[in-house]
């Protein structure tokens, strides 16, 4: 569980925010994309643990969830 390390692979944390993106798309039918630069190695490098699903949660909450539908994060 990512939450119980202090840091993390970049890409296991784009992999949990995007299972986290997938079950918020279902409730609020939005669109999404991750863009990452294809020279960064996500598997090497490390970031703080949960740093962006609360960033990307707020975004949703206070930003998409207003609309109907539609909307991109």
């Amino acid at each position: 569980m990512n939450g119980e390390k202090s840091s993390v692979p970049l890409a296991t944390e784009i992999s949990a925010l995007e299972t986290y993106l997938q079950l918020e798309q279902l409730r609020f039918q939005f669109d999404y994309a991750i863009s990452v630069d294809d020279n960064l190695n996500t598997g090497s490098v490390e970031i703080p643990s949960l740093l962006l699903q609360p960033l990307v949660e707020n975004a949703i909450k206070h930003g998409l969830s207003p609309v109907r539908e539609g909307g991109c994060v």
